[in-house]
């Protein structure tokens, strides 16, 4: 058996629609600066500030 490569995104979207989880890349170029200020801020709330940061 040979197994197949799936799309990051795929997997992503499967994620969200299946499970309720939301996998989100801060430099994605698909978001404002909006939508990363807010990202950033719960990621903090929720798993603490990123080493390097700020």
């Amino acid at each position: 058996m040979i197994p197949t490569a799936i799309a990051p995104d795929a997997v992503k979207a499967a994620g969200w629609r299946d499970h309720g989880l939301l996998v989100v890349a801060l430099d994605d170029p698909r978001l404002g600066w909006a939508d990363r200020e807010l990202v950033r801020t719960i990621g903090d709330k929720l798993y603490g500030t990123q080493e390097g940061q700020r």
